[in-house]
Formats: structure tokens, sequence, C-alpha cells
């Protein structure tokens, strides 16, 4: 057994919640999934319109809501739906938001949120809630027999618990809309990828606060298509990051799941442990453990390799030596320092253009040393 082995939970298969859902589904749990672990988040589709969440709740730590296409190749093609949203800092705010194509939702603590439904289904969608917490759990309104109000909680692995928090009635609210948390919604950029043919054409990032204003997520939603590797360098951040490896389908992510990942990491970099990722997997990187090299050894069927920041700027440190010997840690200069080459007024995403055009003006120097 490695020293490691805990960080890494192989997704067992669960069985749908509920009839809306696709027959199995991946889940992590937070720390009944991983000890220590502080998120939980869902990795399934919905393949029929209906109710997601029927009544308001809400939460003491932030959540963000993801709406995209099922199929990772192209979480912009594989979209087809109408969901209704609503969300309020109170009950009596409450706003309706009507989602029609890939969508980051923020939801700050002690915010109100719901009901969710889906209007209209054209494809399965992969509707993933992320909560910063140990448990999946929600707070919400209730009344006793004298009318007065209190809250009760539904908490993962304390008495009964609903998933979707549908065992209230359903509550409706006024189609209003004012505006007034256009901030908190993000409609995912459709972005090309210049890093090579083991990526899809374009791809779905959520950019943290380079795209949302105060954002402590960052999030990718694209595959890998084959073979490659990726980081050769290890390193380290400073805040918690959490790697997920399934099936690029989120109809079945186990099923559209095959492939070979070869991964490091370690305390220090004299004691790296190799991991080997034969099956659905999501790892826990506590702050400042060294991890990678990453290597994609083997792909049969796209992977949807999803990475998850806790912190709204991503950026890594890297142990380097400088010309007297002297070894130190490198900030890599990312997340808000770096700026983007083509557009100085732009912050750099690791789009990999920069790569792209180094890599073509090498292919082009050989072939003119060849022609002489």
């Amino acid at each position: 057994m490695g020293v490691y082995d805990g960080m890494f939970y192989k997704f067992p298969k669960l069985e749908a919640e509920n009839e809306l859902l696709a027959p199995v589904g991946a889940y992590f749990k937070g720390e009944l999934s991983v000890p220590g672990s502080q998120l939980t988040l869902p990795y399934r589709a919905y393949t029929k319109p209906g109710v997601i969440s029927a009544e308001p709740h809400f939460h003491r730590e932030e959540e963000y809501l993801a709406f995209v296409g099922h199929d990772l190749r192209d979480a912009f093609e594989s979209f087809d739906a109408e969901i209704e949203f609503w969300m309020g800092e109170d009950l009596n705010s409450m706003e309706k938001y009507v989602i029609t194509e890939p969508t980051m939702i923020r939801v700050p603590e002690f915010y109100w949120h719901g009901p969710i439904v889906i209007k209209r289904l054209g494809k399965p969608l992969f509707f993933q809630p992320v909560l910063y917490n140990s448990r999946c759990y929600a707070i919400r309104q209730r009344f006793d027999k004298d009318g007065r109000p209190y809250f009760d909680t539904a908490v993962e692995g304390r008495g009964e618990y609903s998933g979707n928090f549908n065992d209230g009635n359903f509550v409706k609210f006024d189609d209003v809309n004012t505006g007034r948390y256009d901030h908190l919604v993000h409609k995912f950029i459709r972005t090309k990828n210049n890093w090579g043919e083991f990526m899809p054409q374009y791809q779905a990032y959520f950019r943290g606060r380079d795209h949302m204003e105060g954002a402590n997520f960052y999030a990718s939603y694209r595959c890998y298509m084959k073979e490659a590797f990726l980081d050769k360098i290890s390193n380290y951040h400073s805040e918690e990051e959490y790697l997920c490896f399934v099936g690029y389908d989120m109809t079945d992510p186990f099923g559209s799941f095959d492939a070979e990942i070869e991964f490091w990491m370690g305390e220090d970099l004299d004691h790296m442990e190799k991991h080997i990722i034969t099956e659905p997997t999501i790892v826990r990187i506590p702050a400042y453990m060294w991890h990678c090299p990453l290597e994609f050894k083997r792909v049969t069927k796209p992977v949807y390799f999803q990475v998850v920041h806790l912190r709204g700027k991503f950026a890594n440190f890297f142990a380097e030596t400088d010309e007297d010997g002297r070894k130190y840690i490198k900030y890599a200069e990312v997340g808000g320092i770096r700026k983007c080459v083509q557009d100085p007024t732009k912050n750099c995403t690791l789009c990999g253009g920069c790569w792209r055009r180094a890599e073509e003006a090498r292919l082009a120097a050989e072939a003119e040393a060849e022609k002489k």
C-alpha cells in the first residue's frame, strides 16, 4: 500500500436518486469519501425534465452551480435545455433566472436558492452543484403549530436525508428579475484550444475571478482525447486542489471511461509516490503537497479531467535552483500577476497560445534546416 492511497477515491457506481437522472452516477461526498475533504460534488446527468429542487434553502458556505452539456468533448454542442432558477438574499427578494446555455452560478453563503426546474430538455444535462463543505446539507424554513418560523437542516449522514431536498412543498415565486444578481451568473465562454490534438477544439472553463468578481472557485469542463504528458514538473499550490478523472459522458461516467493515467505526489521531492489510475477516481491534493508528473499513458476513450481549485486565482509553485546552486521556490506568476502576451490588458489564462506559436516556430525552423 502507498502512503497516499487515502487521497485517492475510486468512485463506486451509485444508482440514481430519482427518475430524472441517468441510471448511475459518481459522487464525491467530502469527508465521507476522503477524510479531511471540504468539498462535495457529483458527476451525473439529468435525462428528463422535472423538478431538481422543489424549495428554497441556503448553506453557510458558498456553492457553485454548473449547468453544461453532458458530453464533455463539447460542453456547448451537447447542451440543449431550459432551466428555471430562483435566488435571493432572503425569501422576500427571490429573483428568477432562465438558463438556456452553459452557465455557472455562484451562490454566496446564506443566499436562498431554489426551486430549480428543468422546463425543457433536448439533450441530457450535466448539472454539478459544488458545495464548499465536507457534507451535503441544506437549511430550510419551517413553521411550528403556532405559525412561528424555524429552520431545519437535512444533512447527509445525520438522520434521513434527501439529496434533492424535495420533501417540502414546491414553492412558486413571481417571475421577477431586476438584474440584481446578474453579477453572480456567468455564461461560459466558448474558448478555442491552443494546446494540440489531445484536447477538443473548444473547451469550457470557469476561471474564477477572471470571469466573476469575488469568485473563489476555478474549474475546467473539457476532455483529454488522447495520450499526453501534461505536467512533467512537480509543483504545489497554497490551497487544496482536487483532480477528477471520469468518463467523458455524464450519462454513464463509468462506461465512457477507458484510460490509464500515471500520477505522482508526495510531501517532498525526494519521496514522491507513483499512482496508476485505471478507473473513475478523484484525488484530493492538500495545500503544499507536491504533485506531478501527470501523464495520460493510454486513452481508449476520452477522459473528463476536471481540475478544481478552491481559490479564484490559479497559481503554481515550483522548486528551482539559481545560478549559484541555491534552491528556492518559484511562484509561477499566473493568478492575476502574469499578463497575457497578446493582450496585456488581460490576465494569462494558460490558454496555450504562446506554446502553439513557439511550437509552430520550432517546426518551421526544423523544416528550414532540413532544406539546407
